[in-house]
């Protein structure tokens, strides 16, 4: 016969996982609380910052048209700034 767990965490998805444990140890998430709000932060610093860090080394955070500037491309901000968050807001929906 099979056990039955009586801790709801263990039921949702997206906890348990290798990020959700490194977010834990790091001090992202605390306590049982999904922490949203830190964890879109700390997604966004581990995706953007190093973009913009080897587009500096590069020379390609700042030029004169936005196909050649990383600043300057609306598009790279749609793409961390909304998609990022977008997806770890899923976890909200998806975890239940």
């Amino acid at each position: 016969m099979s056990e039955v767990t009586t801790d709801a965490s263990e039921l949702y998805f997206e906890r348990g996982g290798p990020a959700y444990r490194l977010m834990q140890r790091i001090g992202v998430i605390r306590g049982e609380g999904p922490s949203i709000e830190r964890r879109i932060v700390c997604s966004i610093l581990l995706t953007w910052v190093p973009l913009f860090v080897f587009a500096i080394l590069d020379g390609r955070a700042l030029g004169t048209t936005p196909r050649e500037s990383m600043l300057l491309d609306f598009s790279t901000y749609a793409r961390f700034f909304l998609a990022v968050p977008i997806l770890v807001l899923a976890d909200i929906i998806v975890g239940p």
